[in-house]
């Protein structure tokens, strides 16, 4: 067996750190001082990342499907080919600044209204600018 098809170490059950009495985990170490920890609670299992500051990573498996959630210093994500996300909404909010960097063509398309508000000035360079 390799490392990707080697069976992981059996996780040891405890009675959950948090939630509901009937809510039972298994905790499995891993290196630097996180937590592999699945939690069995109601209809849901959970399976958490945890470090010394608290859950890294959640996965929720639920009826309608699994649900991701991360916390995190940094979110680095890199594809030799494409990266595709298909939802109903879609929202990024930065504390600070946002870029959007293309080097080939760069295209927003929206069927319905778009709105571009600013406090500042808004600056459009291009060599020609077509507008309607």
């Amino acid at each position: 067996m390799n490392a990707r098809t080697a069976p992981l170490p059996e996780l040891a059950d405890e009675p959950a750190a948090r939630g509901p009495a009937d809510a039972r985990s298994q905790t499995l170490a891993l290196a630097h001082g996180r937590q592999l920890v699945r939690v069995a609670s109601g209809g849901d299992d959970l399976v958490e990342i945890r470090g010394s500051q608290g859950v890294e990573l959640r996965i929720r498996m639920t009826a309608d499907g699994p649900v991701l959630q991360m916390e995190s210093l940094r979110l680095s994500l890199k594809a030799a080919q494409d990266v595709s996300v298909e939802c109903a909404n879609f929202s990024v909010r930065a504390r600070e600044a946002m870029e959007l960097n293309a080097n080939g063509a760069l295209r927003i398309q929206g069927e319905a209204d778009m709105h571009m508000d600013a406090q500042g000035e808004v600056h459009v360079k291009g060599s020609i600018i077509h507008l309607n």
